[in-house]
């Protein structure tokens, strides 16, 4: 990811949103879920020197938690979204 919008000048921004209040199925299954992503995205972050990412609490959908990845596009006076994806 890093290379390939690097090469159009542009970065992104990582966030693990967890469980809403309003969800569906069990909370053993949110916590493993909410576990895997997160060592998911702790390895991606150890394997791409400079890449972090966040936690945003309460934001999930309403079946699971989710990654949401913000592409970026620098302007000179801040960053903002350029679009985003969730996974």
């Amino acid at each position: 990811m890093r290379s390939f919008y690097g090469m159009l000048g542009l970065t992104f921004k990582l966030k693990l949103s967890t469980r809403p209040d309003k969800y569906m199925g069990e909370i053993e299954t949110w916590d493993r879920a909410e576990a895997r992503l997160k060592e998911a995205l702790d390895e991606f972050a150890a394997a791409n020197a400079g890449v972090t990412w966040e936690l945003n609490p309460g934001d999930g959908a309403f079946y699971g938690p989710k990654v949401d990845i913000a592409v970026l596009v620098s302007t000179p006076a801040k960053p903002r979204s350029l679009m985003g994806v969730n996974c």
